[in-house]
């Protein structure tokens, strides 16, 4: 009898991990580095999902050669990530970049909604199979890969602010939110780019050098674009310095 129940309480033991353990795809991509294949897959433990979370999960799978690595993000508390997909040399949706001689990061966005998704980074190497997962809790709107270096563009959950003003004697509708800038990856660490900055700001005709160099605290900054739809006038601000219009 009692052996009848331990094979019973056994059976048990092993369905609940066979359940526990089972996963279902949410994303996939096969990337290619130093002409080795390796196999990504995004999996979550849901088997049915409402169509805006299509792409999220929470478990990384990554096969290489023989071995397969398996990567739980619910085990550090951070929730749900999906794949940060942007053409590139080593993959055809994930975005990769080689990091050290044997080591490539890949680039997930962890769920933030109803705000920006956060950028999060999982270090691989080839060699030892190890893996490290790096959270930046940086709010990323876009990236873009330049260079052979890997450019992201950041932004700020701050609510943005509506009001009037006046310029020159005339009334201006103007909102004001956070100044978005770029900053690029060499492989470990974030740094602030300007050129690219100055490059991607959507208002940058009406802006010179000498703008950008009078701003010194691009953590806070913010933008101000004031609009007279009468006199089909735009004009912008720095950190609430002096107007510059079209």
């Amino acid at each position: 009898m009692r052996t009848k129940v331990l094979v019973v309480l056994f059976m048990l033991f092993i369905s609940f991990f066979a359940k526990a353990e089972k996963t279902f795809r949410h994303d996939h991509d096969v990337c290619k580095y130093k002409g080795e294949l390796i196999d990504l897959d995004m999996r979550t433990s849901e088997q049915y999902s409402v169509s805006e979370d299509d792409e999220y999960g929470e478990i990384v799978f990554i096969k290489h050669k023989d071995k397969l690595s398996r990567v739980d993000l619910r085990d550090m508390g951070i929730g749900r990530y999906r794949m940060l997909k942007l053409y590139n040399d080593f993959c055809p949706k994930l975005l990769a970049i080689p990091t050290k001689d044997d080591e490539i990061a890949f680039f997930f966005m962890k769920d933030n909604r109803p705000f920006t998704d956060l950028l999060m980074v999982l270090f691989y190497n080839i060699k030892t199979h190890e893996t490290e997962v790096v959270p930046t809790y940086m709010p990323v709107k876009g990236a873009l890969s330049r260079d052979k270096k890997i450019f992201f563009k950041t932004s700020k959950n701050v609510e943005v602010k509506y009001g009037t003003t006046t310029i020159n004697g005339q009334k201006y509708n103007y909102m004001e939110r956070p100044l978005e800038p770029w900053v690029s990856f060499d492989g470990r660490n974030f740094k602030l780019d300007l050129d690219l900055s100055r490059e991607k700001f959507e208002y940058k005709a009406l802006l010179q050098k000498a703008h950008w160099a009078k701003l010194t605290d691009y953590k806070n900054a913010t933008i101000s674009i004031a609009v007279n739809p009468v006199l089909k006038k735009e004009c912008i601000s720095l950190n609430q310095s002096e107007w510059v219009c079209n």
